[in-house]
């Protein structure tokens, strides 16, 4: 669910990276790009994502995350890595 709420944000304008733990999911995305299918729409996108969050380490001003119940704890840590000292994160 978080890609695609992160492809409707590149749709709208924002500059953002994608944060994902599966390093099969990343690589496959990185070597094919993100494709998005729905009813009328068959689109693929090339983005900037990653499975280390020290890759963007103090790179956002907000942080939306999407993580079963079972990787919230470690989803905020990450949050916490990638946020401006500034910045706030939202849980999804």
């Amino acid at each position: 669910m978080g890609g695609v709420y992160g492809l409707r944000l590149i749709e709208a304008g924002y500059d953002l990276n994608l944060l994902d733990v599966n390093s099969d999911r990343v690589n496959e995305i990185k070597e094919n790009g993100f494709r998005l299918s729905a009813l009328r729409i068959q689109k693929v996108y090339k983005i900037n994502i990653s499975n280390n969050e020290n890759d963007f380490k103090n790179s956002s001003d907000i942080v939306l995350f999407h993580a079963h119940s079972t990787g919230t704890k470690s989803a905020a840590r990450s949050a916490a890595t990638v946020l401006k000292p500034d910045g706030y994160a939202i849980i999804l």
